[in-house]
């Protein structure tokens, strides 16, 4: 195994408990230091041995590191990915990588006149059923791409005050969504069709969102929901009149009467053990500028809307 990259976890909320097998196995590198701004954060003791520090100039200054992993709130991401660069650091960013859509060109420009990797990660991109979809069924013939994400993250009327750093339903897990569609369609073009928008009672912050897209001639429509106390992910791709069938929360993919099953590894681990097992220190500037193109004109027009 020949890991001769050092990296730096920074960011240790509950989601690192699903980097863990990933992280370990990678070949592309070896984790070597933790960094959270609390003392208490969940994810350190995932890692109880590895040094362990609340900034990150201290790490930079006191470990050996050249890879920096940050899976912080996404309104964080700017700064940390901009000092990271500065240090001579990759840098691989869990979605979304930004919050506005001129800092994606600013940082991967500066990453590439520095001579460094930037990856965003988008793990849903990683899923056995999603990868195996595109070996099953002709991509190039998707019609129509309905998405609906549900997640527990409120009491039906008020987020949760740990999920407010994810920026609401659409930010969260529209990323999620459009990196998914990103696998079946090039994305040249796009134009909103329509949404739906429904703040949360407690901040001005979607719980639920319905976006309606039109992807390469493609009619993609994401619907998230936190309201209902559900964990439950699935699509419905067509082709014409054929409609399949992806249960992403079980792996499996339904075809009519045909099933295919994919693992017995619980969703998001299988996710990011797949990506970093995988990580080949390559940027992804032209998927990612796409992706948040649209992410973030939905978001605008939201807001303008709303405010």
């Amino acid at each position: 195994m020949n890991k001769t990259k050092r990296a730096a976890l920074i960011g240790l909320g509950t989601i690192v408990t699903k980097y863990k097998e990933g992280l370990l196995k990678s070949n592309a590198f070896e984790l070597a230091a933790l960094m959270d701004i609390s003392e208490g954060a969940s994810g350190r003791l995932v890692f109880p041995n590895l040094p362990f520090y609340t900034s990150l100039d201290e790490l930079i200054k006191n470990e050996e590191v050249n890879l920096a992993i940050i899976s912080t709130p996404p309104a964080t991401h700017y700064s940390l990915i901009k000092k990271c660069l500065k240090q001579g650091l990759d840098v691989i960013v869990e979605k979304p990588m930004v919050l506005k859509i001129e800092q994606v060109e600013e940082l991967y420009s500066f990453a590439k006149n520095k001579g460094l990797c930037l990856n965003t990660s988008y793990h849903w991109q990683n899923g056995e059923e999603v990868k195996h979809f595109s070996e099953i069924f002709c991509i190039s013939k998707i019609t129509k791409i309905d998405i609906f994400v549900n997640d527990p993250y409120s009491n039906g009327q008020e987020i949760n005050d740990a999920k407010i750093p994810l920026e609401g339903t659409w930010i969260d897990s529209g990323v999620n969504s459009l990196s998914l569609a990103k696998k079946w369609l090039p994305f040249k073009e796009f134009t909103i069709l329509g949404y739906e928008i429904k703040l949360a009672d407690n901040v001005k912050l979607p719980i639920y969102s319905k976006v309606n897209l039109l992807i390469d001639g493609v009619e993609v429509n994401i619907e998230v929901d936190w309201r209902e106390n559900l964990d439950f992910k699935r699509s419905y791709v067509y082709f014409g009149d054929h409609k399949v069938f992806i249960n992403h929360s079980e792996q499996k993919i339904y075809d009519g009467d045909k099933v295919y099953n994919f693992d017995s590894i619980p969703r998001l681990n299988r996710h990011y053990y797949n990506f970093y097992t995988s990580f080949a220190y390559t940027s992804n500037y032209e998927e990612t500028e796409a992706i948040h193109k649209i992410l973030l004109k939905v978001r605008d027009e939201y807001e303008k809307k709303n405010n």
